[in-house]
């Protein structure tokens, strides 16, 4: 009987597969080229590659300096590739911060002396999604404000008073995250993803069970699936979670073997257009993903 129902899932999983097998390598087929940029004349222009610098400088910034991106929304920073366009800005730009070498191999390969990873020495090859340890976060932007500040110095007090600000931001995200995720009826986060939420697990004492165990664009195999539906049945798991730039197809299916509910975590890496427009933040993003944990994992 139990063959007979894994070769029926089998099935059932091809039809998915072969429908999202592009799209879920996380949308790294988007044909979108060019990201909203603003150009307000007589401030400065600091350009970043994607939109976790981006958000954690406009913090630091507000409007006192033009923030661009680079990366179009909803593009997979993973396989990203600059077109010629981009290089020159790159080149041209007096600042320009991206967030490490493994992550955007291609941004430090682009000659630029005001380049500046964000991330250095911070990110390991199992876990490049350094942001979402809010320690490295607050370093990420501890080295922008001094940046910044050395490169344009009428903006100097208002940036080292916005990074305090910042700072006592994460630290109470920090906070949060340990008092509302101590006490939870379930500790494994199964996600229908790839790895980008390690360190929050690890930080907090959760069990992290991605569909693709890589850091990067990977598609899942149809042993992966039958043996993550296996254990959320084996669990009586009550919740599952994806991702914001997935097709809903594989967290679809999987909730309807399941009979579970799903909820998002943001990366923070791929927002859409209507994100971007408003602007919203690194801590609003993290909130959010507090706010579907605490429920997922059903904490006191």
């Amino acid at each position: 009987m139990e063959k007979k129902e894994g070769a029926l899932n089998l099935f059932k999983l091809a039809a998915v597969i072969s429908l999202t097998a592009v799209s879920f390598a996380f949308c790294a087929c988007t044909k979108e080229q060019n990201a909203p940029v603003s150009n307000q004349q007589g401030k400065p222009q600091i350009l970043t590659s994607s939109y976790v610098p981006y958000t954690l400088v406009k913090n630091l910034v507000k409007d006192m300096a033009d923030v661009s991106m680079l990366m179009p929304p909803g593009v997979e920073p993973h396989s990203f590739e600059p077109l010629p366009k981009d290089i020159l800005k790159i080149q041209k730009a007096k600042t320009f911060f991206y967030i490490d070498k493994t992550l955007e191999p291609w941004a430090s390969e682009i000659n630029n002396n005001n380049s500046l990873a964000l991330g250095k020495d911070l990110a390991t090859q199992e876990d490049l999604h350094i942001w979402m340890d809010f320690d490295k976060a607050t370093l990420m932007a501890l080295l922008a404000s001094k940046t910044i500040q050395r490169e344009y110095p009428t903006l100097k007090q208002e940036v080292n008073k916005n990074f305090a600000k910042l700072a006592i931001d994460i630290n109470n995200l920090k906070k949060s995250y340990s008092s509302k995720l101590a006490n939870c009826k379930s500790r494994d986060i199964y996600h229908i993803g790839h790895l980008a939420f390690g360190a929050i697990a690890k930080n907090y004492n959760l069990n992290f069970k991605p569909l693709v165990n890589s850091s990067e664009a990977q598609e899942p195999s149809p042993k992966d699936i039958l043996e993550m539906i296996k254990q959320i049945k084996g669990k009586n798991i009550k919740y599952i979670f994806t991702e914001e730039a997935l097709p809903p197809q594989m967290a679809d299916l999987i909730a309807s073997q399941t009979g579970t509910q799903i909820l998002m975590l943001y990366t923070i890496e791929h927002i859409t257009k209507e994100e971007f427009d408003k602007q919203i933040s690194y801590q609003d993003f993290m909130y959010k993903n507090l706010e579907n944990l605490t429920k997922g994992l059903e904490c006191n």
